[in-house]
C-alpha cells in the first residue's frame, strides 16, 4: 500500500496556534512545531505536527489535500512551493 505524504520543515517559524502537551508526570509544557506532514488516509487527509525531536503530537483532519495545505498556510505561513513529496511503500 502506498501512502502519499507531503512534508515541510518550518525552520524556526512560529505558528499562530500555541500547542501544550501534558507529560506522563502531569506537567504541562509548550511545544513548538518543527515540521509538518500531510498524509492521505481513507480518502481524507491528516495534517500532522511534529516537535523538534521529530515526535508526532497532534493533527487535524481535512477533506482534501488543498484544505490541509490551506491550514498549514494559515497557521505557519507554509507556501505551496515549500512542500516536498515522499511515498511510503
Amino acid at each position: 500500500m502506498n501512502v502519499t505524504m507531503l512534508k515541510v520543515e518550518l525552520d524556526g517559524r512560529l505558528g499562530k496556534v500555541q500547542h501544550t502537551v501534558v507529560t506522563e508526570d502531569g506537567e504541562a509544557r509548550d511545544v513548538r512545531v518543527a515540521s509538518l506532514s500531510i498524509v492521505s488516509e481513507s480518502g481524507s487527509y491528516l495534517l500532522h505536527r511534529f516537535d523538534d525531536r521529530g515526535c508526532f503530537f497532534t493533527d487535524t483532519w481535512h477533506l482534501t489535500v488543498d484544505e490541509a495545505k490551506d491550514q498549514a498556510l494559515f497557521e505557519y505561513g507554509v507556501q505551496p512551493g515549500e512542500w516536498r513529496s515522499e511515498t511510503d511503500e
